[in-house]
């Protein structure tokens, strides 16, 4: 019997809306089995047997003897109810972790190979500081960390770290790496701020990763009315390359080479590529938009642009200077009228056809191609009314998909072990996996969890084979690994970048991209009737040129809430805050041409030439997972004269005021800079080396020099 979801109360999820319901449980002997079941009287209504299946976001799903699976906010859970489930999730959880460390050390025994040293507190703070928020730990963070005696203290500081803020910063840059997000829909002026925004709020809340990847497979409208578009808008006029694309990120399979011939190396056909794409061929992605001027407004506009611009009508070349001056105005509209072209939508009774080169004897080329799923059978669940794309969507997350759960619980192990179980990523034989053991308890616990990517993380994080030191030798794909620790791994250029922060800024996440707001309401056309007159004309040509500033979609956290910043435009002449340019600036936010925020908060992805294009990141185009982790030359010269480093080591930075907490004594001073920089404290002969060091010359110079020497140093990039 297939699960149906039935939403007692609360919260939205996939199936409906929760209205609240309290429960007590009574264990009783189950009727069909000998596994217990449980009977939850509930305050109202008639008592419910049901067995308890997770929590997950504050609700606990139940399934009931019908199959249904029923869900119930804890909030409205008797005290005694929410402590029982609580303990059978918590139970759930041990038994995961259990599960995960006995499949490894199973294969490590069957090989003969002995587990890594478990990690000192000073490995930990730091290892899943960078794992679990993207940064290393403040010095009060580490510090903190350091004198708990609570034996508990590993697991309470990763559960306190999955529900942080940094969580979302480091999650997001990840899937804006994996779904190669640009500030920009390639080829247009379409700003994809809304979609940035809207995946950190699903992260933020918790939403299911499938929930979440359903909602951007099935997506249709205007990006600011449905910011999910953003996802199919990524290769909007390359429908082909759009499946393939897909398949690689959702699915963890490589079907690239099918687009255009049967696959040499994959049972892969081009036949099994039209046939998957037919599931989108009544999605298109733009329409003949056109906001008409008003009558008499092209008159009235070239009036009012005459007089803004002293355009003398008589001269000989007035033409050509009032067209000149006109496109100031034109052109934003433009933009605008192309921007409210994009649209997601679906043109029923659409085809997929063969190419005209199709050469493979089961089709000829042009032939009409019905949508077949690639592997499997078609599933009973996306049968039906839905249209060709939900039935897609459908198929894809699902936890009966076998590659679906596989993918994502792969990929989230990559993260945090350094490779995952099965690789490549984007396509994992399952065959050829060395621990068929261990991935098979990854993707049931994914499923488990209820694609819950933060208790997902809770899970990896306890477990000891996380909590190990890193193996250092070198790994290839084609080589085993058996996971006796996770590898060692040189941190991601966000890594990098927002440690970089997290020394020079007291909040490095106090200034934060906006959620496009006021962009989206310049460029979107369609929302005032009727024809454009000529005020509107002006009003929105000057919206557009004033968000051209990159600073206005910015939003400043005052005690929980987003405040809009507001720039400040240096008057010629005058220098404003290092700003030399006379560029809007925003007091704390800008230093020069730079943001000094968080690389989740930056544009995406950054110039060429800013620090962490610098580092490996990608320019999220045609590749998915592009970003490099390794050496440069621009790196070392980054580190050795760059911006960060020169604000970090001046007798004025951050780190240099923390260090007058400890007074006059010497040593303790470079403690804070090792907790801060490298979070432990120096070893003797560290101690000794800088005590010579303070005794040649003046203290500002030692510690800046301290400083500078640790950023440069390979323990400073490395996870070990």
């Amino acid at each position: 019997m297939k699960q149906k979801l039935t939403i007692i109360f609360g919260k939205r999820s996939l199936g409906g809306v929760l209205s609240p319901v309290i429960l007590v449980p009574v264990i009783l002997a189950s009727l069909l089995g000998s596994s217990p079941a449980l009977e939850w009287r509930l305050l109202e209504g008639p008592p419910l047997e049901a067995e308890f299946q997770r929590i997950q976001n504050e609700a606990a799903y139940l399934k009931a003897q019908s199959g249904d699976l029923k869900v119930v906010e804890l909030a409205a859970m008797d005290p005694a109810s929410r402590q029982d489930a609580q303990r059978l999730w918590g139970e759930h959880l041990s038994r995961a972790v259990q599960r995960i460390d006995e499949a490894i050390l199973n294969k490590l025994k069957e090989e003969g190979i002995a587990p890594n040293a478990a990690l000192t507190d000073e490995q930990f703070v730091r290892r899943v500081y960078l794992d679990l928020t993207g940064t290393i730990p403040t010095y009060e963070q580490t510090s903190s960390f350091l004198t708990d005696r609570d034996p508990r203290k590993r697991f309470n500081l990763i559960s306190k770290l999955v529900d942080g803020e940094g969580f979302v910063s480091h999650h997001y840059n990840y899937f804006a790496e994996l779904l190669r997000i640009q500030d920009y829909v390639p080829g247009t002026y379409v700003r994809t701020d809304v979609f940035g925004d809207w995946i950190k709020q699903g992260i933020r809340e918790n939403r299911p990763y499938n929930e979440m990847v359903y909602d951007m497979v099935t997506a249709d409208g205007r990006i600011w009315d449905n910011p999910a578009v953003g996802f199919y808008l990524r290769d909007y006029d390359t429908k082909l390359d759009h499946v393939q694309y897909t398949a690689k990120v959702f699915l963890g399979t490589d079907i690239a080479c099918a687009q255009c011939h049967d696959d040499p190396f994959q049972d892969w056909t081009q036949m099994d590529y039209y046939r998957l794409t037919a599931f989108l061929s009544e999605v298109e992605s733009k329409d003949n938009f056109q906001r008409p001027l008003a009558k008499n407004a092209q008159k009235e506009i070239e009036q009012e642009v005459i007089k803004r611009h002293n355009v003398d009508m008589d001269a000989k070349d007035a033409k050509y200077e009032l067209n000149r001056a006109m496109r100031r105005y034109q052109q934003p509209i433009r933009w605008m009228q192309d921007a409210s072209k994009l649209v997601v939508r679906e043109e029923k009774g659409q085809k997929t056809s063969l190419p005209d080169l199709y050469d493979y004897p089961d089709g000829k080329p042009g032939d009409t191609i019905m949508p077949i799923v690639p592997f499997g059978d078609d599933p009973e669940y996306i049968k039906g009314k839905n249209s060709p794309r939900e039935q897609y969507a459908r198929w894809m997350t699902s936890p009966e998909n076998p590659r679906f759960a596989l993918n994502i619980a792969n990929r989230m192990w990559d993260r945090f072990f350094g490779r995952g179980v099965g690789v490549p990523l984007h396509n994992v034989d399952v065959e050829s996996v060395d621990n068929p053991e261990l991935l098979a308890a990854i993707e049931e616990e994914m499923i488990g969890t209820g694609f819950d990517l933060k208790t997902f993380a809770l899970i990896l994080a306890n477990t000891k084979a996380y909590q190990r030191l890193a193996s250092r030798e070198k790994v290839t794909e084609a080589d085993p690994y058996h996971f006796q620790g996770p590898l060692l791994r040189r941190m991601s250029a966000e890594q990098v970048w927002d440690s970089m922060m997290t020394l020079m800024v007291e909040d490095p996440l106090r200034f934060r991209k906006g959620d496009g707001g006021y962009y989206n309401e310049t460029v979107n056309l369609l929302n005032e009737e009727g024809p454009m007159t000529a005020k509107e004309f002006f009003a929105r040509a000057a919206g557009y040129q004033r968000y051209s500033s990159g600073l206005t979609n910015y939003v400043q956290m005052k005690n929980g809430v987003a405040v809009p910043v507001e720039p400040v435009v240096a008057k010629p002449g005058e220098e404003m805050m290092m700003n030399r340019r006379n560029k809007p600036t925003v007091d704390g936010l800008t230093y020069g041409d730079l943001l000094l925020t968080r690389a989740s908060e930056q544009e995406q992805p950054s110039g060429n030439d800013h620090f962490l294009r610098k580092f490996g990141q990608s320019e999220r185009n045609f590749v998915v997972g592009a970003s490099s982790r390794g050496g440069s030359v621009p790196q070392i010269m980054e580190m050795m004269n760059g911006f960060a480093t020169e604000m970090i080591t001046k007798p004025d930075s951050m780190l240099f005021k923390k260090m007058d907490q400890a007074g006059r004594d010497r040593m303790k001073k470079a403690d804070i800079v090792f907790l801060s920089i490298l979070n432990r404290k120096q070893d003797e002969f560290e101690r000794g080396m800088i005590y010579d060091q303070l005794k040649k010359g003046s203290e500002e110079d030692a510690y800046g020099g301290l400083i500078w020497a640790l950023l440069n140093t390979p323990e400073f990039f490395f996870i070990k």
